[in-house]
């Protein structure tokens, strides 16, 4: 749970450009944390995780090298 909140609360990496090879171990890191999380989430926390998990996967997305900002 601690590496979730470090996730959440943005402790993780300062927003800065990443080469790709970094980006992908971030982008690992980020599922293999947020599996970890999700194996020991109750059915009732089941749709708050999902939520997190969605928010966290969309700040993965946001720093992808190469994305194209609109």
């Amino acid at each position: 749970m601690a590496l979730l909140n470090e996730l959440i609360e943005g402790k993780v990496d300062q927003m800065r450009e990443i080469t790709r090879p970094e980006f992908e171990a971030y982008e690992k890191w980020v599922e293999a944390v947020l599996a970890s999380v999700e194996r020991t989430v109750e059915a009732s926390d089941r749709v708050d995780f999902e939520e997190v998990a969605a928010a966290a996967r969309e700040v993965v997305d946001i720093r992808r090298p190469g994305r194209a900002y609109q």
